[in-house]
């Protein structure tokens, strides 16, 4: 039962009284967390990649579109990169009171940042939604049949 995948485990219920983190679990997450986070932040790229090739064969894609879908994506990676380095700062928690109160910093950092990104988001869709607006009204002015 001390085998390389169940010791970590057998080692944190027996330090789990004293609230320890055993030094092998930790490492153990610590490659997850590194591996899912190379793995996260490429995938993220290649759909703004797809994205952004998208925008410029479109003849219909506008500037503040761009900058709309730009903005999207570098939130994504913005807020996947806290939610690492808090799930790194969780894993090297020196107590599970500690791994608490860090989940809990940053859960209440989240909220806070949610709201401003949020508003900049909404600020930017207004943009593009009223650039279209204009554009459209041009074409009709343009037309015959206004």
């Amino acid at each position: 039962m001390n085998d390389q995948f169940t010791k970590p485990f057998t080692d944190l219920f027996k330090a789990a009284p004293y609230g320890q983190m055993p030094d092998q679990l930790q490492t153990l997450m610590q490659d997850g967390l590194a591996k899912t986070r190379d793995a996260t932040l490429k995938s993220i790229s290649a759909v703004r990649d797809g994205a952004e090739a998208l925008g410029k064969s479109s003849p219909l894609a506008s500037k503040e579109t761009g900058a709309l879908t730009t903005r999207v994506f570098e939130q994504a990676i913005e807020n996947t990169e806290a939610a690492f380095v808090a799930a790194q700062a969780i894993a090297f928690a020196k107590s599970p009171m500690e791994a608490v109160q860090l989940q809990a910093k940053y859960v209440q950092a989240q909220f806070a940042k949610a709201g401003a990104q949020g508003k900049e988001l909404f600020d930017l869709t207004s943009k593009v939604a009223q650039k279209s607006a204009e554009a459209v009204s041009s074409v009709a002015a343009k037309s015959k049949f206004a």
